[in-house]
């Protein structure tokens, strides 16, 4: 299976849209879920994509909270629609500036931050089938130089499976050895929700918090709260968690990394809508 495309390769929302949809072949009845979510029925939602009919503002951004994009995501996903929909020359031509502004912003972003795809799917299935493998490069982070035993006391994993990780993160370019020890590359990969190792790299982490759970310190939460609430109060805590996010991303980049956290975060319908 090839990777996905990002949807800045795009430039017009419908095409966007079907080849998404495509690409989520695993997730049963896309479609309907997407009509559920904008309260349409699903012959409107295949006029939509046919070119029949458009979508409003409120229902491209609602396509947006469903896909979880990120604010540049969901920018850019609004601006294919305003091109798409410009009447006249000059409007077309303003919006396709504006999408190859956002186009250039976000792979300079992606090169920043280091979130380039470099793994292929059997390799992808390895890298998240245990925490130690990203744990172990973060860890190398804190430091431009250690050692496997550096490692292994610092993760408290078997040497055998420390040795194990190195071995795969170097043998796919992610770290680098050195005559000191060992050190991260420039290369890193970026998980989407639509990949099929989502479920694991959620599990992973979650089950590293519940095992982390009986010795906390202060420093430290575990916060689990099930509530009732309005869903307009839903999609208000989403964007502040989102914003949240943005803002954590903000202060990380300001200091140089001394420790390894995790932050995980559930906001979810436990029965579904």
């Amino acid at each position: 299976m090839t990777s996905s495309k990002p949807i800045t390769s795009f430039y017009h929302y419908r095409e966007f849209l079907n080849y998404k949809i495509s690409h989520r072949a695993e997730i049963r009845g896309e479609k309907s879920l997407i009509a559920k979510k904008l309260k349409i029925h699903p012959s409107y939602l295949s006029q939509i994509l046919s070119g029949k009919k458009d979508l409003s503002t409120e229902q491209a951004f609602d396509i947006c909270l469903y896909w979880n994009f990120t604010e540049q995501e969901t920018d850019y996903f609004l601006e294919m629609l305003y091109f798409e929909k410009s009447g006249n020359f000059r409007m077309r031509d303003y919006h396709k500036k504006r999408l190859d502004l956002l186009k250039k912003n976000m792979n300079i972003m992606d090169k920043k931050y280091g979130l380039l795809k470099t793994l292929d799917e059997k390799n992808q299935a390895i890298y998240y089938s245990h925490w130690m493998y990203c744990a172990i490069r973060i860890a190398l982070t804190l430091n431009h130089q250690l050692s496997l035993e550096h490692l292994q006391k610092l993760t408290k994993l078997p040497l055998n499976l420390v040795q194990r990780s190195i071995d795969f993160l170097m043998d796919n370019n992610l770290i680098r050895s050195t005559k000191n020890g060992y050190v991260v590359t420039e290369k890193s990969i970026k998980i989407t929700r639509d990949s099929p190792q989502i479920l694991n790299h959620h599990r992973n982490w979650r089950l590293k918090a519940l095992e982390r759970s009986p010795n906390l310190i202060h420093e430290e939460s575990l916060i689990t709260a099930p509530l009732s609430i309005s869903r307009k109060d839903a999609v208000v805590i989403q964007f502040k968690i989102q914003h949240l996010l943005n803002e954590i991303k903000e202060i990380v980049n300001l200091t140089s990394p001394e420790e390894v956290w995790c932050l995980n975060i559930d906001w979810f319908l436990p029965f579904g809508e």
